[in-house]
């Protein structure tokens, strides 16, 4: 897009091989390679492609007189990227040891390439803190407007962000699970699909889609109630169909959110709790932590019929109690601008992500 040239396809003419050229076995080619994408999809270079501008930022601004005020976006940021990373690792741990990760590898592309487009804007927000008159303004809005241009590569590069969510989709409730085989299936997976690909987006589309709708009114679908004749079978169909597509949201979330505890409980093993980096890890993890009750626990709710869900329901209490020690010992956001205050305090914020 931008007239730069990253890479080429080659091809080659008339090249002999010979059996001792195999590359694995005969046939089974097409496992090789999406084996290998396992390893390609979850390297921490998935959240790296705008490190260099975003910690370029906040060592800007940490610079100011006023470096505070930016705190929270950037605590928010590094948060992330501290989490994806520990994410990236514990994958990497997994398919050292001969483990099939796929499902956790399509994870951290999805949400790591989702963070570097974030990124972006979030940097965008960040540059209107610069002092007025700033020498180093016009260079950093130069570095964001060619991220601007990479932007939409992110999520697309080695598998879409559709594939990824589907790849991670069919294995929630992997024993469960069957491949859609008749219509109602069949619709009720695209449904699922298209939800799960808006980003739980709640607003009316930019263009309706008619030929969806007729087919919603045809199978009784658009309207609250079922059609005459649609019966528990029907229902179990929408409802588990829709709950597998849901479960893959809340998979990401749960994921990040353990990589980061995981990394707290270690640091607190390892230096006791009154370290410094048992107090940094443990930081990250409430704030990745904090930021994940939002979205899990509404999707737990939709799961469930929220409409019917009154005070004494178990999930009621459950998202009660979470809600609540979410905000024990510190809020989510003030922990974010306890890191941010750091990472815009330090030489090195690079080195702060990858741990003091």
């Amino acid at each position: 897009m931008n007239g730069e040239l990253h890479f080429n396809e080659v091809l080659y003419d008339d090249v002999a091989l010979t059996d001792d050229d195999v590359l694995g076995e005969v046939g089974n080619g097409w496992h090789q390679m999406t084996a290998e994408l396992g390893f390609e999809r979850s390297g921490p270079e998935r959240i790296l492609s705008t490190a260099t501008l975003l910690f370029d930022v906040i060592r800007t601004l940490g610079r100011q007189a006023d470096p505070s005020a930016p705190a929270g976006a950037v605590g928010d940021l590094v948060a992330r990227m501290c989490s994806l990373r520990q994410l990236s690792i514990s994958v990497a741990r997994a398919l050292t040891d001969g483990h099939d990760a796929a499902s956790r590898a399509a994870l951290v592309k999805d949400l790591g390439t989702r963070f570097e487009q974030d990124s972006v804007e979030v940097t965008a927000d960040l540059l209107d803190h610069l002092d007025a008159g700033s020498p180093d303004a016009g260079r950093l809005r130069a570095l964001l407007d060619t991220a601007r241009v990479h932007s939409p590569l992110f999520t697309l590069r080695g598998g879409t962000n559709e594939v990824l969510r589907g790849v991670v989709a069919k294995t929630v409730g992997r024993d469960t699970v069957r491949a859609p085989t008749d219509e109602l299936s069949q619709l009720d997976d695209d449904v699922g699909r298209r939800s799960f690909e808006s980003g739980g987006h709640r607003g009316l589309p930019n263009v309706f889609d008619a030929q969806l709708w007729r087919t919603l009114e045809d199978t009784g679908l658009s309207r609250l109630t079922t059609a005459e004749g649609a019966g528990l079978r029907e229902s179990a169909i929408v409802l588990g169909g829709l709950a597998r597509w849901a479960g893959a949201a809340m998979a990401g979330e749960l994921e990040r959110a353990c990589a980061a505890s995981l990394l707290a409980t270690a640091a607190a093993a390892d230096y006791g709790f009154d370290s410094p980096q048992a107090d940094y890890s443990i930081t990250v993890a409430k704030v990745a932590v904090g930021r994940a009750v939002g979205p899990v626990s509404t999707i737990a709710h939709q799961l469930h019929g929220a409409i019917g869900v009154n005070m004494e329901h178990r999930l009621w209490l459950a998202t009660m109690r979470t809600r609540s020690w979410a905000d024990e010992f510190g809020t989510p956001g003030h922990h974010a601008r306890r890191l941010g205050e750091r990472a815009l305090a330090a030489d090195d914020p690079w080195a702060l992500v990858v741990g003091p």
